[in-house]
């Protein structure tokens, strides 16, 4: 089976891998897949995939082995592309204005920033009257530890692990008290190779419903006879 997605690079999508498994150890990675992110640019797709190994490999070789298996069958792609296509229906919809050319952005209410600065007045002001926002079931949700465990209304989105997810990641840490979820949206860069997913397929089962009225009596009498025929002979 194959489907047409806007995929994350390496980094994001190794995360989102891990994160299948252990929710903690995306937390735990996420810095080192960021700085990962600076130097991959520099690196062929191999040298990225045996850089992960090495994040990953603290977890031990059971762990270790889960995402090898994990990323051969791209187990994290539907994820993505459920990020992707509420990003779409539910997210972009719902705000007051929207700027798709923002890579790396942060969600208020119904308001988009992408300017880091600009987020950080608005939130000293709307901090505790913004809306909170509904938690996906695979959403990535970092509480403050001297926040209340209520439902964010803070959401920053982002296509990949860049210098300016970084800004915004580290600003957002610094912020008192503030609760907060990553989501990934798709990329501004159109993607049209399809990727295949091991393990996935589709059957359709055909059977005959059609009920053909046919006069068998005269077949049915001829076997009788026969069978008759044959008994007494």
């Amino acid at each position: 089976m194959k489907l047409f997605l806007t995929i994350l690079t390496r980094n994001a999508y190794n995360s989102e891998t891990i994160a299948t498994h252990n929710e903690s150890a995306y937390f735990d990675f996420l810095q080192d897949f960021i700085s990962l992110e600076q130097k991959s640019t520099s690196l062929t797709p191999q040298q990225v995939y045996e850089e992960a190994l090495k994040v990953v490999s603290s977890l031990g070789n059971d762990e270790t082995n889960f995402f090898k298996l994990s990323l051969a069958i791209h187990e994290a792609a539907p994820r993505m592309e459920a990020y992707n296509q509420y990003y779409r229906e539910s997210v972009m919809p719902a705000l007051s204005q929207y700027d798709d050319q923002c890579k790396v952005w942060v969600q208020l209410g119904n308001r988009q920033f992408c300017d880091i600065h600009q987020f950080t007045d608005a939130l000293s002001q709307e901090k505790n009257t913004a809306e909170a926002v509904d938690i996906l079931p695979f959403d990535h949700v970092v509480y403050s530890p001297g926040a209340t465990k209520k439902a964010p209304n803070v959401v920053i989105y982002t296509d990949r692990f860049s210098a300016q997810f970084e800004e915004f990641y580290k600003a957002l840490n610094d912020v008192h008290d503030l609760s907060y979820i990553i989501r990934y949206r798709p990329s501004i860069l159109p993607s049209s190779s399809p990727l295949y997913l091991a393990g996935y397929g589709v059957e359709m089962a055909l059977k005959k419903t059609d009920y053909l009225v046919i006069d068998d009596r005269s077949s049915q009498g001829m076997k009788g006879r026969c069978c008759y025929m044959n008994a007494i002979s």
